[in-house]
């Protein structure tokens, strides 16, 4: 099952002429040949099943993604990774956990958002409010 879901994946991404020698094909295994997914260069969405199975297939390597590298695509550091696997958890238990969090990134992105938008608020309700913190800013 998997090996034709990989060949699938394969010869969708030549018929669009995508380079393999240079490019990375992710392709989802672990569902059924007409609902697999696959990804060039990117990752399809971890889920919690998905990252229990050890992640997706990444070609051209021929291997499953490893737990760092699920950790990685989520915003995890490296080192938290490593110290889940020193309490004993199975790289199947991680990964379901990666698979279950939502991505860092997406949480820094918000923070950032806020940050952006309580600088401009001021000069949103008094323009000339946002022209003197500016002059503020420069003379510091």
């Amino acid at each position: 099952m998997a090996e034709k879901t990989v060949k699938k994946a394969i010869a969708k991404a030549r018929s669009k002429h995508i380079n393999m020698s240079s490019s990375t094909l992710v392709v989802d295994i672990d569902s059924s040949c007409g609902f697999s997914s696959h990804c060039v260069d990117a990752s399809p969405c971890i889920t919690r099943t998905r990252g229990s199975n050890n992640g997706h297939y990444v070609l051209p390597r021929g291997t499953r993604m490893s737990t760092y590298e699920m950790g990685a695509l989520m915003g995890v550091r490296h080192h938290v990774i490593t110290a889940m696997h020193r309490t004993g958890r199975s790289d199947a238990v991680i990964g379901a956990a990666l698979g279950n969090a939502q991505s860092v990134n997406v949480l820094s992105l918000e923070r950032l958002l806020v940050r952006l938008l309580n600088s401009l608020l001021p000069s949103l309700i008094d323009p000339s409010a946002g022209k003197q913190q500016r002059q503020k800013q420069n003379t510091a």
